[in-house]
């Protein structure tokens, strides 16, 4: 059994409080326009304070582009922020400069609520630079502080080298990304909606195992997510994956043991589970304007669409169906270590059930690559992932097919755009 590799129960502890870090501009230079822009140097959550050494109106912009003129982008791609702020200063001396909250991750929506900061932070927002259109004093580089607000995440845990600086440069970007975007104490999908999903949790939940030794920050997500579901079928089944990935770098069953229930009846979606072979039957993609399809479920395979590689809905999904066939065996997993052992050779003997099923509808013979669903040759990238990775385990010759198949394709769209 997996449990009998284990080692050693690492010690979670409680979540810490977030906490408020002072950082000053890397530079202050003027612009074409006239203006003065204070750099950060990189992004990051908080609030901007000022130290005033006049009275008077005071008006600037804070974003997180800058163009190659030194000013901020006005008009930057969506969901990148910018937002400016006017005001009268009124004294002198350090003072915070007046956020207005943006509604779009604010108030609550169909998706659900944003995840609230503590009072005593106020309203905090993304941004590198700011650059000051008025101000009734003289500026120094020294002018403007940014109070990030920030998750503190052990970061000295972990470091990498390499002789190609260029991966040292994304390592160090990603590590950069994990902590800034832990502002609300939650692994939350930025500053879009400021709320966890879980698809977005379990590869953020990787990053930090991969960066820290904080496991209470990742479990307090995890198990936000059990009572707060997002909308897409895959990612309420994403949630086994966490509680099985969350037992197998701590070693600690309490989480599960409190959440098993919960996670076997809401998660594991066997009632959509067909009788004649156990697939998940869950209909496909969510109806205009609903958060879920006429089943009550809603498939989601990648977003924006345009990243889905022409994906045929159908509804038996190639990828929902590889999902649950891993969820399966996690569960069995989880049940044995718990020693629930009837439950886990019941849910053993349903995986095997669910990867003949799949090899059955899904695979075509001839490619070994993976149809859609069941009643399409449309054959994408996703579901070719999805067997590899949650079906296949460390089968090369089908890992080797899926690569050959994207090179394929690329070389296909590059021919296309000459």
């Amino acid at each position: 059994m997996i449990a009998s590799l284990i080692l050693s129960v690492i010690t979670i502890g409680t979540p810490r409080p977030l906490q408020v870090y002072m950082e000053m501009p890397v530079r202050m230079v003027g612009n074409e326009a006239g203006r003065t822009l204070h750099d950060f140097g990189r992004d990051g959550f908080g609030w901007l304070e000022v130290n005033a050494t006049a009275t008077g109106t005071c008006f600037l912009v804070y974003g997180e582009k800058l163009n190659s003129d030194d000013a901020i982008d006005r008009w930057p791609p969506q969901n990148v922020r910018v937002a400016a702020a006017r005001w009268d200063i009124v004294r002198t001396g350090w003072q915070r400069v007046p956020f207005a909250p943006d509604s779009r991750n604010s108030l609550p929506a169909a998706e659900g609520s944003p995840i609230d900061i503590a009072p005593q932070f106020g309203t905090v927002a993304p941004f590198r630079a700011v650059e000051t259109v008025r101000a009734p004093f003289p500026l120094a580089r020294d002018s403007y502080r940014r109070m990030r607000v920030a998750y503190p995440l052990n970061l000295s845990a972990s470091s990498f080298d390499c002789d190609d600086k260029r991966l040292v440069r994304v390592w160090d970007f990603c590590k950069y990304s994990v902590w800034s975007t832990s502002f609300t104490g939650y692994m939350v999908d930025g500053d879009r909606e400021r709320i966890p999903y879980e698809a977005d949790a379990y590869s953020t939940q990787l990053a930090v195992y991969g960066i820290s030794d904080d496991y209470a920050y990742v479990r307090r997500t995890v198990e936000y997510l059990y009572g707060h579901p997002t909308w897409p079928t895959e990612f309420k089944q994403s949630s086994i994956m966490s509680a099985w990935t969350d037992w197998m770098y701590t070693g600690d069953l309490s989480s599960v043991a409190v959440n098993y229930e919960r996670l076997k009846g809401e998660k594991l979606l066997r009632a959509a589970a067909r009788s004649s072979d156990g697939l998940l039957v869950t209909g496909g993609e969510r109806l205009p304007v609903s958060l879920t399809n006429a089943l009550g479920y809603a498939d989601i395979v990648d977003w924006p669409v345009t990243e889905r590689d022409g994906f045929v809905f159908r509804e038996v999904n190639a990828v929902v169906n590889a999902f649950h066939y891993r969820n399966l065996v996690q569960m069995a997993d989880l049940a044995s270590a718990l020693g629930r052992l009837a439950e886990a050779s019941e849910f053993r003997t349903a995986a095997d059930r669910v990867r003949t099923a799949f090899h059955r509808v899904f695979i075509d013979a001839g490619t070994g690559l993976c149809r859609d669903g069941e009643g399409t040759d449309h054959m994408s990238v996703h579901a070719a992932a999805s067997k590899c990775k949650r079906l296949a385990g460390k089968q090369p010759t089908v890992g080797r097919r899926v690569v050959l198949e994207l090179k394929r394709r690329t070389i296909a769209k590059r021919r296309t755009a000459q």
